[in-house]
């Protein structure tokens, strides 16, 4: 996180919403993905001082997107997949870009993928993703697992196929034009 996101946080704690906008104005000119991914949130979501705005804000957020802003990736995502704060719901298009950061190694949006599946009724790929959220440090994930019932072994090794994935993504010190590949076809595999 970069130092105009920081002192945006500080200003939105404190109630100085005048010093929270301009602080996220200042890091979004400077492509400080973290100011242009909360200021598209902020005006989806109309706070901190901003007015509701969602053409705005999903184009701040698809900027971010872009940019390859892994939790704009995840936001934007929750957004399509849920239909939140008027933005129009498009079930396919969320999901895809909670995938696509969940397989970015983004904790929030693998535990994320646990409550879209179970929701869905597809318990194995929610344990999977379940177990590759608490690998990653999801403390959510972690008190989940804690939680459940043993995993089958078909569960565990989907969910050792996806880490492997994730992994060999980050240990190669792939691009990330050659990392979204690998990922862009993994998204296309039933986990």
């Amino acid at each position: 996180m970069g130092a105009f996101y920081t002192k945006a946080l500080d200003a939105y704690e404190k109630q100085d919403y005048s010093q929270y906008f301009k602080t996220l104005k200042q890091g979004a000119s400077k492509k400080d993905w973290d100011c242009v991914g909360l200021m598209g949130v902020s005006c989806i979501e109309q706070v901190g001082g901003f007015k509701k705005d969602n053409e705005l804000g999903l184009f701040m957020l698809e900027s971010a997107v872009n940019a390859y802003h892994i939790p704009s990736i995840h936001v934007l995502g929750i957004y399509y997949y849920k239909g939140l704060h008027e933005v129009p719901r498009d079930r396919k298009k969320g999901l895809s870009l909670i995938r696509r950061s969940a397989l970015m190694g983004y904790s929030p949006a693998q535990y994320e993928l646990n409550g879209v599946y179970c929701a869905s009724l597809k318990f194995k790929r929610a344990g999977a993703w379940a177990i590759v959220a608490m690998q990653f440090g999801n403390e959510k994930a972690k008190q989940f697992c804690e939680g459940a019932a043993p995993f089958k072994q078909s569960t565990v090794d989907l969910a050792n196929t996806i880490i492997k994935c994730i992994k060999d993504c980050v240990s190669q010190e792939l691009t990330t034009q050659e990392a979204l590949k690998i990922i862009t076809y993994y998204e296309n595999h039933e986990f």
